[in-house]
This record gives C-alpha cells, sequence and structure tokens, in this order.
C-alpha cells in the first residue's frame, strides 16, 4: 500500500473526529435556541484548535498528561452534545497520575476509544474509566455496557480498514495501535458479559 495515500488516509480520519463533535454541538445550538451555549461555543473552540494542533504540528513534544483531566475533558464533549443515546459516564482514579507523553496524540487515542464505546451502545447504557497506577505505569480501563467486538475485528486489532461499521473506515484502532506503540506501551481488547474492556498501559 502507498505510504503517503495511508498517511493522507490517517489524518483524514482525525480531522474528521473533531469536525464531528463540531457538528454536533453546531446541531445542539440550532435545536436549542434558548439554551445556554457557552459550553457549545468552549467545545467548538476547543475542537477548531485540535484542528489547527493536527494540520500544523511537525514534532512529537513529550510532557506531563494528567490521564484523568485529559480523559474527563472528553466526556464533558460528550455529555453536552449526545442526544440520541443515554450514556453515562462513570471516571475512577487519581487525578494526580500522568503520563510522558504527546497530550494530542493522546487525545486522539482515548477520543477514538471512548467514541467506539459510544458506537458499541446502541441506545442506553454505561462506559465506566478506571485509571491506576502501577510499576511505573499508569493503566486506564474502559470499560462499556455495548454489543462487545466481533472477534474477527479483534483479532485484526491495530490492521487498517479493519471495520465492520457501516460507512466506517477501519483507521481507528489502527491509529490507537500506532500511538500505543509510540509511547511504548500496551493495549488489549476483551469482550466481558456486559460488553467489551479496553486496557492501555502507558509508562509515566
Amino acid at each position: 500500500m502507498d505510504i503517503s495515500r495511508e498517511a493522507a488516509a490517517a489524518l483524514a480520519h482525525e480531522v474528521k473526529n473533531p469536525l464531528s463533535l463540531i457538528k454536533m454541538n453546531v446541531d445542539y445550538i440550532k435545536s436549542s435556541i434558548d439554551a445556554d451555549f457557552e459550553d457549545n461555543f468552549r467545545i467548538i473552540e476547543r475542537e477548531i484548535g485540535r484542528i489547527d494542533e493536527l494540520v500544523t504540528a511537525n514534532t512529537s513534544r513529550l510532557r506531563p498528561v494528567c490521564l484523568r483531566a485529559l480523559i474527563e475533558e472528553i466526556i464533558r464533549g460528550y455529555d453536552i452534545s449526545l442526544k440520541d443515546k443515554d450514556i453515562i459516564f462513570h471516571t475512577k482514579g487519581d487525578r494526580e497520575l500522568c503520563v510522558k507523553g504527546d497530550r494530542e496524540k493522546l487525545n486522539i487515542l482515548f477520543f477514538n476509544l471512548i467514541k467506539n464505546s459510544v458506537e458499541a451502545i446502541e441506545s442506553s447504557g454505561e462506559i465506566t474509566i478506571n485509571i491506576s497506577g502501577g510499576n511505573g505505569t499508569v493503566v486506564t480501563k474502559i470499560c462499556d455496557s455495548g454489543k462487545g467486538m466481533p472477534p474477527e475485528i479483534m483479532k485484526r486489532i491495530g490492521q487498517p480498514y479493519n471495520t465492520d461499521k457501516e460507512g466506517g473506515t477501519g483507521l481507528g484502532l489502527a491509529i490507537c495501535t500506532s500511538i500505543v506503540n509510540e509511547h511504548k506501551g500496551n493495549m488489549a481488547f476483551e469482550n466481558t458479559e456486559k460488553g467489551c474492556t479496553v486496557t492501555v498501559e502507558l509508562k509515566k
């Protein structure tokens, strides 16, 4: 496969994510004229900034990133914007647990993983995110009450264009795998009785 085409497809996929969140907020504003729009506009400004970061960044910027704060920022966007599903988010863990990494890439990683959990839940359910410390690592578990991951997809996690979603590009988990590898971490998926759990282990 042509590397430049794959890179372009990956970039298009990641530009699509923040634009999707922007669109959800704009749609919410249009249908809720009398609502307080402060949080919506804050998300719009943040996601536009993410687009700028993704397009203009040329080098990896490693710095301490507190994962609970990063993940709660992602969740707030869904709490405000998600109207067609009734999903309850739970976050647990030490707010001081940080990893050394590229914040924008880690944002892409956890945005995609949480997005997958949201899409796995058909109408209502729960997503629990637990962050804990280990021997020089930070372990993040994302557990959803969705339909689980098809075995054929789980076998090929990390491979581009591996998807069972209508209209999906299949690049999301491939990009997640690349980011985890770049941070010298580990990622594993497991179907449970209640849905699917993804475990991400990153170095402090």
